[in-house]
C-alpha cells in the first residue's frame, strides 16, 4: 500500500459517503452504455462473491479504485481546510511549525534558516505511471468537476451530467498499455506535470507560509523562501536502459530547457498584458527608460518590433523587450542580446521591481513580477536537473575498452584488486591524454558511457550546468568506483582545468544500495573526500556558488537495502549509515546533502513526509534534501493543485523544523543498542526465508512476477541484465509482485523476529525500547511502516497465489515461515501499541476496509488466469492482455506498482 498514513487523518464516513457517490454515478454510466454487470464489482459495491470478470469489469474496477483514490484525496483536503478555520493546525506544515521556533529564533535568523532550505523532488520514471497523459488529463478534468466545498451528493444535474460525462470518455479510453511507454513519453508525463501544476503549487505554497508567517507573529518576510528545485532522471538514468543512448540523453535536455522557455515565454507575455500602463499618466521611471535603452543596444534591429507593438506603454515595453531577449528554443543559435542564462533575466526583472516602486506600484509587484521571478529561479531556462546515473560495472566496461584501444596489455580492469585501480586511476588523473583519438573505433560500453559524457560536456559549454544534475554511481562499493567517472569525464572533455590542475564542474555523486555497502559508505567517503581532483572539484562548486562551505552529495537508496536484508535491516542501516556519513563530512569540512532513492511503497522508502524527516539524523537536512518521487506517487502527490502544494509545504516546512532544530536529535546508545539487535536477528530471519531451498520458485509461481516482466508499464527492463535470477531482479518489480499477491512480505517481514529476540536475550533492553519505540522519531517511523505494511497484507488472498506453487514441500515450508513471522510482527506490534493493530491504527484499517471486498474476488480471478496461462495460454495475446487488467485493477486497490 502506498503512503496511505499520509491521509490517516481524513474522515473515513465522508470518504465512504463520497464514494458512493462517485461510484453511483459511475454505475449509471456503465449501466446507460451496456456494462451494468461490471457496476456490482465497484468498491463499495461489491458482494465480495465475485467468481470471474469480463474485460469491462477488470478495467471499471480498476477505474473505481481510481476513483475512491481521488475521493481520499478531495476529502484529505477538505478535512485540512476544515481544520485551519477551526484554527487547528496539521503535524508537518508551515502553521504547526514555526509557532515553536519563534521561541528560540529572533525573526531575522528565523528567515534566515528559512532561505536555506533547499529541497528538490527528483522525478524518476520508474516503474512509471501506469495511465497514459490522456487519461491523467481525464482524472485532472474530473477533480477539478469535483473541487468545492459542496458534498458529492450535492451536485446539481448539470454538475452530475459533466461528471457523467468525464466518467464515460475515462471507460472508454482504457487503462492498460498495449505497449511500453518510450523514454519520449515518460518526459512528456514530467514536462505535463511541471508545467501544468507546479507553478501555481509554488505560489500556494508561498502564500500558504506567508499566512502561516504573520499568524506567528513575525515580520513580513524579505528573502525569497525556501529554495524548491526539481530534478529528474528520465533521459539521463541508463542503469540496466539500454534505451537511454546519448542521443536519447541529448533529446531529454533539448526538450526540458524548451519547456522551460515556453513556460517562462508564456509567463513575460501576461505580465506585460497585466503592466499595459499608459505613459501618459505616469512619468516614466529613470531606471526603467534606462533599461529600455539599454535593450535596445543590445537586441539592436531586433528590438524595433518591441519597441514598436506598444509605443505609450513603457512597462509593457519593457516586458516586450524581455521577450525579444528571450531564445527561441535550445537550438536557437546564439546572438547579440540573447540571455545567456537565467540570471540575466532574473537581473532584468530587478529593474522592473526597481521602476514599479518608484510609482509606488508595490502591490503590484508581489500580485505580477514576483510570481514570473519565482519561476525563473525555480525552472530556469532549463526545467529540471538531468541526472546522468550509470551502473559501476559498466563503467569499468567502458575503462576497459579504453585501455583495449589504447594499446595496453593488461585490460581486464574489472579484475584489478583495490590498490591497483586506485594506484592507476590517481596516476592517470594527474595527466590530461585521452586514451582514445576522436576517430578510434571503441566498443560499444565506450560509445555508450564516454558519449553521454562527450553530450553533457557539449550542453555545459553552451548552456551552463544549471540544466545538468548529478553524475550518479549505482552500485557503489569502493572509492575507485567513484574515481573512474572522472577518467571518463577527461576522456569526453568534460573535465576542465584550473590553475592547480583538472576538475569536473558536475558533482560525482555516489548511490550505496546494499546493506553491506552502506556499512562501508563512510570509510569509502572518507577517502573519496581526501582525493586532491574531489577536493578541487568541490572548491569550484563552492566558488561557483558563492557559497561559504563546499556541498558532497550522497544517494542512499532503499529499495536494493530492502531486497537484501527487509525492511528493519534496511531503514536502521541507512539511518546508522547516515549518521557516520555526516561525521566524516564534517571532519573533512564538507557540507553533506543526502539524495534519498524512496520509491512509492512502504519498504522502498515511503511513508509519511513529516515523520520521514523527523527521523533523519541530526545534520541530515542542514545542507538540504533531494528525494526521488517515482511513478504512480508523482500524479498522487503533485497532479492537483491542492496536493501538490501540499507535499511541497510537507517537504519545505519539515526540512525548516529540523535545519532550526525543532526536533531533538536523540542520543541514547541504549535504544541505539536495541535497534541494532533487533535490526541483525530480523536480517537474520529475512536471509533464512530468501535462502530457503525452492524459495525463488516459490516467489516466480506465487506471484504474478512473470506477467510484471511483460507488462507496458515503464521503459526500463525488469531485469539488469536479463537474468533470471534473484540477484538481477530489480528491487521495483520484485516489491511489486509480492504486493500484488497481498503478502507484502517486503514491507515487515523479520520485524517479529527481531522483536522476539531481542526479548529473549535482553529483556530489560526489549522494555527500554518498548518504551519509546513511539517517541523516538526513527524507531515510530520504522514500527508505523511495519504496522501499515502488515495492515495491508491479506494472508486469504496471499493462500491463493501460494496454491500455485507445485511443489508441495516448497510450498508448504516457505508459506509456514511466512505466516509464523506475520503472527510474531503482529504480536510484536500490539505489543508496542499496547492494543490490536486494527484497534491502534483505526483510520488506516478503514480506509484499506474500503478497497477490501472489491479486491479478494479480483485475487481470485488473477490467481485463475495465472493458472490457465501457465498451463499453456502464454501465447495467448487476449489472456496476457486480460492478466495485465487485473494487475493494473490491484494497483488500483492497492495505490501502488511497486
Amino acid at each position: 500500500m502506498h503512503d496511505v498514513t499520509n491521509r490517516s487523518r481524513v474522515d473515513v464516513e465522508a470518504v465512504a459517503q463520497g464514494a458512493r457517490a462517485l461510484l453511483g454515478m459511475f454505475a449509471e454510466v456503465l449501466e446507460h452504455i451496456g456494462h451494468g454487470q461490471a457496476a456490482a464489482a465497484l468498491p463499495l459495491r461489491a458482494s465480495g462473491e465475485q467468481t470471474a470478470y469480463s474485460t469491462g469489469g477488470v478495467l471499471a474496477l480498476g477505474m473505481g479504485f481510481h476513483l475512491l483514490s481521488l475521493v481520499e484525496q478531495r476529502e484529505a483536503t477538505r478535512h485540512r481546510a476544515a481544520a485551519e478555520r477551526r484554527g487547528e493546525t496539521e503535524s508537518g506544515l508551515f502553521r504547526s511549525t514555526l509557532g515553536p521556533l519563534t521561541a528560540d529564533h529572533d525573526p531575522q535568523e528565523l528567515e534566515r534558516l528559512l532561505d536555506s532550505v533547499y529541497v528538490q523532488p527528483v522525478l524518476t520514471a520508474h516503474p512509471t505511471e501506469a495511465r497514459r497523459i490522456s487519461t491523467l488529463e481525464q482524472y485532472r478534468e474530473l477533480a477539478e468537476l469535483l473541487d468545492h466545498d459542496r458534498s458529492l451528493e450535492a451536485l446539481d444535474a448539470s454538475e452530475r451530467r459533466r461528471v457523467r460525462g468525464v466518467l464515460e470518455r475515462l471507460f472508454r479510453f482504457g487503462e492498460v498499455r498495449v505497449r511500453k511507454p518510450g523514454v519520449h513519453d515518460e518526459q512528456g508525463l514530467a514536462i505535463n506535470l511541471l508545467t501544468r501544476s507546479m507553478p501555481e503549487a509554488l505560489a500556494l505554497l508561498i502564500q500558504n507560509l506567508d499566512d502561516a508567517w504573520r499568524e506567528a507573529g513575525l515580520p513580513p518576510r524579505t528573502g525569497p523562501g525556501p529554495r524548491m528545485r526539481f530534478g529528474t532522471w528520465i533521459g539521463g538514468d541508463r542503469d540496466g536502459h539500454p534505451l537511454v543512448t546519448p542521443a536519447v540523453t541529448h533529446a531529454a535536455l533539448v526538450s526540458y530547457r524548451n519547456a522551460a522557455l515556453a513556460l517562462q515565454r508564456s509567463a513575460l507575455v501576461s505580465l506585460g498584458a497585466r503592466l499595459g500602463f499608459s505613459g501618459l499618466l505616469h512619468p516614466t521611471p529613470q531606471v526603467l527608460r534606462s533599461g529600455i535603452a539599454q535593450m535596445e543596444a543590445q537586441l539592436g534591429e531586433r528590438a524595433a518590433p518591441a519597441v514598436a507593438r506598444n509605443p505609450e506603454e513603457p512597462f509593457r515595453t519593457y516586458a516586450n523587450l524581455m521577450l525579444a531577449r528571450l531564445p527561441e528554443s535550445a537550438e536557437t543559435p546564439p546572438a547579440p542580446g540573447f540571455y545567456e542564462g537565467s540570471p540575466e533575466f532574473l537581473a532584468d526583472l530587478d529593474v522592473l521591481t526597481l521602476a514599479l516602486r518608484e510609482i509606488r506600484a508595490e502591490r503590484l509587484i508581489d500580485l505580477e513580477v514576483e510570481p514570473v521571478a519565482r519561476s525563473v529561479r525555480v525552472f530556469g531556462f532549463h526545467l529540471v536537473a538531468l541526472d546522468v546515473r550509470q551502473n559501476s560495472h559498466a563503467h569499468d566496461l567502458a575503462v576497459e575498452g579504453l585501455l583495449s584501444v589504447s594499446g595496453e596489455t593488461m585490460t581486464d580492469f574489472s579484475s584489478w584488486d583495490e590498490a591497483r585501480r586506485r594506484e592507476f586511476l590517481l596516476r592517470e588523473l594527474e595527466t590530461q591524454r585521452p586514451f582514445a583519438l576522436p576517430t578510434a573505433t571503441v566498443t560499444p560500453q565506450v560509445e555508450t558511457v564516454v558519449g553521454a559524457l562527450r553530450v553533457l560536456a557539449d550542453w555545459t559549454h553552451v548552456h551552463g550546468t544549471s540544466g545538468v544534475g548529478a553524475l550518479v554511481v549505482s552500485m557503489t562499493r569502493s572509492l575507485s568506483d567513484l574515481l573512474v567517472p572522472y577518467l571518463l569525464a577527461r576522456e569526453a572533455g568534460l573535465l576542465h582545468v584550473g590553475s592547480d590542475g583538472a576538475y569536473c564542474p558536475l558533482p560525482v555523486v555516489p548511490l550505496f544500495e546494499t546493506i553491506d555497502d552502506l556499512a562501508r559508505a563512510p570509510a569509502i567517503l572518507d577517502a573519496f573526500l581526501s582525493t586532491p581532483i574531489v577536493q578541487r572539484s568541490l572548491a569550484q562548486t563552492r566558488a561557483a556558488r558563492g557559497a561559504s562551505t563546499p556541498v558532497q552529495e550522497v544517494m542512499v537508496g532503499y529499495s536494493d537495502s530492502n531486497k537484501d536484508g527487509g525492511i528493519v535491516a534496511s531503514l536502521w542501516g541507512l539511518h546508522r549509515a547516515e549518521t557516520a556519513l555526516i561525521e566524516v563530512a564534517r571532519r573533512h569540512g564538507v557540507g553533506l546533502r543526502f539524495f534519498h532513492g524512496r520509491g512509492g511503497t512502504l519498504s522502498r522508502g515511503a511513508g509519511p513526509t513529516h515523520r520521514f524527516l523527523a527521523s533523519q539524523p541530526e545534520g541530515g537536512l542542514e545542507h538540504g534534501l533531494r528525494i526521488t518521487e517515482q511513478g504512480e506517487t508523482i500524479f498522487q502527490k503533485y497532479g492537483s493543485l491542492d496536493a501538490a502544494a501540499y507535499n511541497l509545504e510537507l517537504l519545505a516546512a519539515g526540512t525548516l523544523r529540523r535545519v532550526a532544530g525543532g526536533q531533538p536529535a536523540v542520543h541514547d546508545e541504549a535504544l541505539e543498542r536495541a535497534l541494532d539487535l533487533v535490526s541483525q536477528h530480523s536480517r537474520q530471519a529475512y536471509e533464512d526465508l530468501v535462502r530457503t531451498p525452492g524459495f525463488f520458485d516459490f516467489f516466480r509461481e506465487g506471484t504474478p512476477i512473470d506477467v510484471i516482466e511483460t507488462s507496458g508499464i515503464g521503459s526500463r527492463p525488469a531485469r539488469r541484465t536479463g537474468q533470471r535470477t534473484l540477484e538481477d531482479l530489480r528491487a521495483i518489480p520484485w516489491v511489486f509482485a509480492w504486493a500484488q499477491s497481498r503478502f507484502a512480505l517486503t514491507g515487515w517481514y523479520g520485524f517479529g523476529a527481531g522483536m522476539t529476540a531481542l526479548a529473549q536475550h535482553d529483556p530489560e533492553l526489549h522494555r527500554r525500547l518498548a518504551e519509546h519505540a513511539l517517541g523516538w522519531p526513527i524507531a515510530r517511523y520504522i514500527v508505523s511502516n511495519v504496522g501499515v505494511s502488515v495492515m495491508s497484507s491479506d494472508l486469504d488472498s496471499a493462500r491463493g497465489y501460494a496454491g500455485l506453487v507445485q511443489d508441495e514441500t516448497t510450498r508448504t515450508v516457505v508459506m509456514r515461515k511466512i505466516q509464523d513471522e506475520h503472527a510474531r510482527t503482529t504480536l510484536a506490534l500490539t505489543e508496542l501499541y499496547g492494543a490490536p493493530l486494527r484497534q491502534a491504527r483505526q483510520r488506516v484499517a478503514r480506509l484499506l476496509d474500503l478497497r477490501q471486498d472489491s479486491l479478494r474476488p479480483i485475487h481470485r480471478w488473477q490467481c485463475e488466469l495465472l493458472s490457465r496461462w501457465r498451463a499453456g495460454g502464454s501465447e495467448d495475446e487476449s489472456l496476457r492482455l486480460a492478466l495485465l487488467g487485473t494487475v493494473n485493477a490491484i494497483a488500483a486497490g492497492l495505490r501502488t506498482t511497486g
